[in-house]
């Protein structure tokens, strides 16, 4: 039941990351502890990868940004008008 509860408390967003410190720090069993430390340590590696993606397409991401027409989101009903309507093949 410890564990269970233990993926369950690391399911919560942001509560996560401080029970996985605190676990790494505090906790008297082994095995948790590690695994607390493995999930941090997985953690930044895949944190750190995230941000070298950013930083090599972030030209790509801010040129599709700039040409998403996000018109519609202002204005629902502007997209129900430019939508065509369905054709029915004979």
């Amino acid at each position: 039941m410890n564990w269970i509860g233990t993926l369950i408390v690391l399911a919560i967003p942001g509560v996560n990351i401080i029970m996985l410190f605190v676990w790494a720090i505090t906790c008297k069993r082994a095995s948790k502890r590690n695994f607390c430390i493995a999930a941090l340590i997985l953690s930044l590696i895949f944190l750190a990868l995230a941000l070298v993606l950013l930083y090599v397409y972030a030209g790509n991401i801010a040129s599709w940004l700039e040409s998403v027409d996000a018109n519609w989101l202002l204005n629902p009903q502007a997209l129900i008008s430019a939508t065509p309507a369905p054709t029915v093949m004979p």
